[in-house]
């Protein structure tokens, strides 16, 4: 992921009434490593979105399919970050449905991820047209599926 993603988010976060808390990137590896050795198979390769993708936690297809986190991710405490070989720093939020709406505003159709502190659930978004979603996001997006 490149630089740009961390600079544009930063100077959109501030331009906004967000409230967030940047997390050093050690931390982020941390809290996505936690989240990825409880829900991807480590026999995938270290990119946690090739590993997602092959046949691993549930899907949302579609241009906006990605919007519809925002019900899941409504008064949870959401971790943003952006590839781990990055080396990019990520955003905590109180709300990720905040985030999500957002995201949507800026018009932010990049890779990212999602989590929390707990890595309850680990999200990927691939340029808007596809989400994947492991930990208790499966469930949900297995359970609502139908919504999509």
């Amino acid at each position: 992921m490149k630089r740009f993603d961390y600079d544009f988010l930063t100077s959109k976060l501030k331009d906004s009434v967000l409230v967030y808390t940047e997390i050093p990137h050690e931390e982020v590896t941390r809290l996505g490593e936690k989240a990825a050795s409880e829900y991807i198979s480590p026999e995938h390769s270290a990119a946690w979105f090739w590993r997602m993708q092959s046949g691993f936690g549930s899907r949302i297809y579609g241009k906006d399919g990605w919007f519809w986190l925002r019900d899941y991710l409504q008064g949870q405490e959401t971790v943003l970050f952006f590839s781990p070989l990055s080396a990019q720093p990520g955003f905590r939020f109180a709300d990720g449905s905040k985030l999500i709406q957002f995201l949507k505003g800026i018009r932010y159709f990049r890779e990212f991820y999602l989590t929390n502190s707990r890595g309850e659930f680990l999200i990927f978004n691939f340029h808007e047209e596809i989400t994947y979603g492991t930990g208790l996001a499966e469930t949900w997006i297995d359970e609502e599926h139908h919504k999509f």
